[in-house]
């Protein structure tokens, strides 16, 4: 472990963020066990209560902190750029390993892993593939698995034959989300003989609430009557506008269906802290996990849709929902392969005709 004689110098130093940073978290951060195991968890801009991928991350490290008594905290973002400020408060403070949430962090991650060999880091929703830092583990997921999922019920479930999908940036990793959405919808389509059409529009951050809100109105508009907005943050005018127009959506990353009870027929689920915990954990137990490169999907319970209870036991039959659970487990077993980009969407609706 780290040197113990940094721990008061610790807690007082979360205690009093700049403005380029968020905010403790209201007593939680660097509770625990001193001079035990420590983590530290940078967000993006959407912040750790974005009830969506930051909160996810965060629930990891208080798992980790309520079983092994590890000292945690974390420290918000407001912009790309203040992520590598963060990270420096955090390697003052000695912590074991720095996380950091989000693509954006890539570069952050590399340059204060290639100065700093002696510190752990990770980073959430990044591949690095055989250029990875031997001080680096990065966990990646086939969020497209989920999504397929996701844009087979929505066909089954749409009674206009018009559905929508909204993305925060155009990034690799939405653009995954995207085809794996379009590659359920044209499944469905296929095999049961629907003409679904999904439309598809970008915000441009994720952080955007308020125009997020007004491309889901568009798309009511339009005809759509389900929803998904892979969007983060910005996801909730999606959730506003559907629970305005009395439409469907779909929530993404975590259970959101108590942001929308009669409206939200399923959420995409991706267990980002589950692979935290894990990893920390690993790393408490003396364990090398840096220089990996970790990819979690459906095979490893890390993705997926809800179970058929709550909202989408109201508003799904359970026929539906059953046959998309089956599709989970066919994606799982290797049966079925899911693209992860355009240009495997297209040839996976080419091997559909």
């Amino acid at each position: 472990m780290k040197k113990m004689f940094l721990a008061t110098l610790m807690i007082f130093t979360i205690a009093f963020v700049s403005a380029c940073a968020g905010d403790d978290n209201g007593g939680g951060a660097d509770a625990g066990t001193e001079g035990g195991f420590s983590a530290g968890m940078v967000t993006d801009a959407s912040g750790v209560n974005d009830q969506s991928f930051n909160q996810s991350s965060w629930d990891g490290l208080l798992r980790l902190q309520a079983d092994i008594g590890a000292n945690i905290g974390y420290l918000e973002s407001a912009t790309p750029g203040h992520m590598a400020p963060n990270m420096d408060r955090f390697y003052d403070q000695d912590k074991d390993i720095i996380w950091v949430i989000g693509f954006l962090g890539a570069d952050p991650v590399v340059g204060h892993a290639t100065i700093n060999p002696d510190q752990t880091y990770g980073i959430i929703d990044f591949y690095f593939g055989d250029d990875i830092l031997p001080n680096v583990v990065a966990v990646d997921f086939r969020d497209n698995e989920a999504t397929f999922m996701a844009g087979y019920l929505a066909a089954r479930q749409s009674e206009t034959g018009i559905i929508g999908f909204i993305g925060g940036m155009e990034i690799p990793v939405i653009h995954r989300f995207e085809a794996g959405w379009r590659a359920g919808v044209a499944y469905a389509n296929h095999v049961h003989g629907l003409e679904v059409e999904t439309f598809v529009e970008y915000i441009g951050d994720f952080e955007s609430v308020t125009i997020a809100r007004g491309i889901a109105s568009s798309m009511r508009v339009r005809g759509a009557d389900v929803l998904y907005a892979a969007a983060g943050g910005a996801g909730q005018g999606a959730i506003d506008a559907a629970i305005e127009y009395d439409i469907y959506i779909i929530g993404v990353d975590l259970d959101q269906s108590h942001l929308a009870p009669n409206n939200m027929i399923t959420s995409t689920l991706k267990h980002v802290g589950e692979a935290i915990y894990d990893v920390s954990l690993r790393l408490s137990r003396g364990e090398a996990v840096g220089g990996q490169n970790l990819v979690y999907g459906i095979a490893q319970n890390a993705v997926g849709i809800t179970e058929f209870t709550g909202s989408t036991a109201n508003l799904v039959d359970r026929g539906i929902h059953s046959d998309t659970k089956a599709i989970g487990a066919r994606i799982a077993s290797g049966d079925l392969n899911v693209p992860a980009s355009h240009d495997e969407f297209l040839a996976f609706v080419l091997g559909l005709s």
